[in-house]
């Protein structure tokens, strides 16, 4: 790390930076890494915008397509605007969804746009991983203004193991 110029690194500095926040999510919403969810089976018909679908079927829905329509989120919804989601934060950069609690481990602005924002699933089953994720890639974009380097001096060794083990649907083997 370099001098003076570069303040030290606090983790919760992260929490409270709304713009950043907002600008991981936007690109998130433009190019999700998971582009379509596993299709879920209706168990009883269901009708949506005037088609009826009936129980049994297999639907899936897509994020890169849902992401992108105008009527959830707005006329500019295939521009580069983090503003969308920097509106769920309060003047303080707490969430405002979150009745003023910093929520540590969470991301600002968790339930900012509803069912809309679904780069990580939404409902009863959305990403397990989601805060983690967003908290890696600001520590990377945070981590970008060091310059980090090592002092050992003594190279760390590992024995290798003398024997696997695999697992089959057949029972367990080792070799």
């Amino acid at each position: 790390m370099t001098g003076a110029e570069v303040e030290p690194f606090e983790l919760d500095k992260l929490a409270a930076m709304p713009y950043l926040s907002s600008c991981v999510k936007e690109v998130m919403r433009l190019f999700p890494s998971v582009v379509g969810v596993p299709p879920r089976t209706l168990t009883e018909d269901v009708e949506i915008g005037g088609v009826l679908i009936p129980a049994g079927s297999n639907v899936n829905t897509s994020s890169m397509l849902g992401q992108r329509l105008s009527i959830n989120f707005g006329e500019d919804a295939i521009c580069f605007r983090p503003e969308r989601f920097l509106a769920h934060f309060s003047s303080d950069g707490k969430s405002a969804g979150n009745k003023g609690k910093r929520g540590h481990g969470k991301d600002h602005g968790d339930n900012a746009l509803g069912y809309s924002f679904t780069t990580f699933g939404a409902g009863v089953r959305p990403c397990i991983g989601r805060h983690l994720s967003l908290l890696e890639i600001k520590v990377g974009y945070h981590l970008q203004r060091y310059i980090l380097s090592n002092n050992l001096t003594t190279r760390c060794s590992f024995p290798r193991p003398s024997s696997f083990f695999f697992s089959s649907s057949t029972g367990s083997h080792r070799r």
